[in-house]
Parts: structure tokens; C-alpha cells; sequence
């Protein structure tokens, strides 16, 4: 169900040629599942799907026990610490973003729960994400001192930390190592997990960190979207995913749902913003993917599209995507998770955040 708070949209999106569009929870299902967890010596399965703690940790040598693996237990540790999702206790729904939720569940399935570290170490500071920072971290006492455990995008991390986890002993973070979990990263990434990198460190400073692992999280598309996204096409409307994702994994995810067509490639925000305005008008036919953007960018995105006088459909849910919804010719705000702000700022809202009313929306444009 469509929600249409400006009667003219509707039109609008009948002569749509272009939909600009997120990925998480609108193009995928937002149900997102830790799969794998690879650390500086070894790569664990997570077993069970969805929001669910039902599941195992399960190691070369069969069911990895964390409490025999300092560098996992400590994996679990940063992982339930840093996640901001939380259970409702009389439902059990998720509250909270998906993939935290991804994270405090991947906790819970090596048995380690936050309630409990919080009552040894409690939280004396936050540090939240930012799209410029892209990791967060979260401050906590221990003993004397503090501790700090960091989450975020795998290249941020990275270049926060001097040393890894290991079986026994930290290990050395020398390039050799760097250029073994950059291409462990880049694997993942390709499979069309969204990785997530945890580190911690002694005090409160983001820096000379401990990498403590990758994890891999699997968000399968949601039901419709590549039928969706074919007819669209068959229509005359070419479909952008605009993401936070790495360019690998929004690469892969383009690819499986039928976005990146054969000649197209993603763009970076950092390549993006290498680009003249001339430049990206010229090569907008073959970039159907656009990863690790900013809310400048975004706008960026539509605003090249107009100016080459596409009609622009952009899809978002966040404070930051309101710039680029009030700037497209049709902004479409999810009416679920969806933001105040953006509801308020677009033409149309998805009742049921659903990518597929778009295109039943799109054919009630064109029969008006």
C-alpha cells in the first residue's frame, strides 16, 4: 500500500525513468544473519537464520567452544557490547537496526550475553556511527581502567589497530598480515555478505587497536524485488542502488537482484567524489551501483540524474536521506522504519516498505 501525500507524484512517477534506491530492508529483507566469523588464524560457521539465538559456532574440527578461543570470546565480547539492538521480552521482536541485531545474536549463540558483561564492565561512554567515521564504539570500565570496543566498516578498522588477536598472544599487525584479512575481507564481501570489523583496545582513545575478526552477514533479497526490478527495466526504468555497503558486497547483491546489467560497474562515494559533475552525467548509463556513500552523495546522485534529464524516483528511510527525497522528482519514504523527517519530506510513502509497491505504484502513475 502506497501512501500518497502530494497528488501530483503520482503522475510523476508514471514518467519515472530512473528509481534511486537503498538496499537494506528494501531491496533485501532487513532479516540479516551472521554466517561467518574469520579471525587472524581461523574462520568459524554460524549456524541458524534470522533474529533467531537458535544455532552454533562450528570451527574446521567441528563446535567451536569461544571459552577454549580467547581471540573468539572476545570477538562475542565486542560484538554484544557494541551492538545497540535490543529483544522485546513479551515478543521477542527486534528493536534496533538489523544488524546490530545480527550482532547481539551471533553473541548469544557462542553463549555470551550483554546483560551480564555490562554488570563486570558498564558503560562509561559512547561513541556513535558516523557516514564520515564509519565505526562506532562503545567505552567501558574494567578493573582501574577502561576498555573500548569499536565496530565499523573492515578498512576503518583496520587503520585503527597496531595489533590482532590470536590464539594465545596478540599478534603482530605488520603489511603482510594487513594484506591476508583485506583479501579475507574482499572474499567475504564478494559472496554479498555486508562485513562488519570489531577491534577493542585498552582506554578510551580510538587508536593502536586489537583486531579482533571479521563478520560475515548474510541479508537474502527480499520476496518480489528482482521480478520488480525485470519489469521495471521492460518499462523503460533503469533501477540505482545507492548503499553504505562495500563496493563488493553491493556489487554482488546488484548482480544476484539484476540491477548491474552487463557494461556496468558500482562507484564508490570516494570515486564518486573524484568525479566533475561532467564526468558523472557522462557515465551515469553505466553505473548502476553506487557503495559507501554519504548523504552528500546521494544527493549528488539525483541531482546529476536531473540535471541529464532523467525523472527521478529516490526510495530512502533516514534523517540523511531527506535532502535527496525533497530534491528528487518523486521522494518515496518508507512508512514503517521510515523517519519522521523523511516521511515528512517525501510525495509518496510505502506503507508497507515494500520495493515491489513501487512498481504497482508505477503502473497506477502511468494509467492516470
Amino acid at each position: 500500500e502506497a501512501l500518497v501525500r502530494r497528488l501530483s507524484a503520482v503522475e510523476a512517477l508514471g514518467a519515472t525513468t530512473v528509481v534511486c534506491t537503498d538496499k537494506t530492508g528494501t531491496l533485501t529483507a532487513g532479516e540479516m544473519t551472521a554466517v561467518v566469523v574469520a579471525g587472524a588464524e581461523q574462520t568459524v560457521r554460524v549456524s541458524g537464520s534470522g533474529f533467531s539465538p537458535e544455532g552454533e559456532l562450528i570451527g574446521s574440527e567441528g563446535p567451536a567452544d569461544p571459552r577454549a578461543e580467547p581471540w573468539l570470546q572476545r570477538l562475542l565480547e565486542a560484538a554484544a557490547l557494541t551492538s545497540r539492538a535490543s529483544f522485546d521480552p513479551d515478543s521477542g521482536e527486534l528493536l534496533g537496526d538489523p544488524t546490530d541485531g545480527a550482532l547481539s545474536v551471533l553473541a548469544l549463540k557462542g553463549g555470551v550475553q550483554a546483560e551480564a558483561l555490562l554488570e563486570e564492565m558498564p558503560q562509561v561512554r559512547d561513541v556513535p556511527f558516523s557516514s564520515e567515521r564509519r565505526a562506532s564504539a562503545s567505552v567501558h570500565a574494567r578493573g582501574p581502567g577502561s576498555v573500548v570496543f569499536v565496530k565499523g566498516a573492515p578498512e576503518t578498522v583496520l587503520e585503527l589497530c597496531t595489533e590482532r588477536a590470536g590464539g594465545g598472544d596478540d599478534l603482530g599487525l605488520d603489511p603482510a598480515a594487513r594484506v591476508v584479512l583485506e583479501a579475507e575481507n574482499e572474499k567475504l564481501a564478494e559472496q554479498g555478505l555486508r562485513v562488519i570489523a570489531l577491534a577493542s583496545g585498552e582506554g578510551e582513545e580510538l587508536a593502536a587497536l586489537t583486531f579482533l575478526g571479521l563478520v560475515g552477514i548474510a541479508d537474502p533479497p527480499a520476496d518480489g524485488v528482482p521480478e520488480t526490478i525485470d519489469r521495471l527495466r521492460r518499462a523503460g526504468i533503469r533501477t540505482v542502488m545507492i548503499t553504505g555497503d562495500q563496493d563488493a558486497t553491493a556489487a554482488a547483491i546488484a548482480r544476484e537482484l539484476g540491477i548491474m546489467q552487463e557494461g556496468q560497474h558500482a562507484v564508490s562515494g570516494a570515486e564518486l567524489r573524484r568525479l566533475s559533475d561532467e564526468e558523472l552525467g557522462s557515465g551515469e548509463g553505466e553505473i548502476s551501483v553506487f557503495s559507501r556513500t554519504s548523504p552528500q552523495d546521494k544527493l549528488r546522485v539525483v541531482c546529476a540524474h536531473r540535471a541529464d534529464g532523467e525523472i527521478v524516483a529516490m526510495l530512502g528511510d533516514g534523517v540523511n536521506d531527506a535532502a535527496a527525497l525533497k530534491t528528487a522528482d518523486v521522494g518515496v519514504a518508507m512508512g514503517g522504519r521510515g523517519t519522521d523527517v523523511a516521511k515528512e519530506t517525501s510525495d509518496i510513502v510505502l506503507r508497507d516498505d515494500r520495493f515491489v509497491t513501487i512498481g504497482a505504484a508505477v503502473e497506477e502513475g502511468r494509467v492516470i
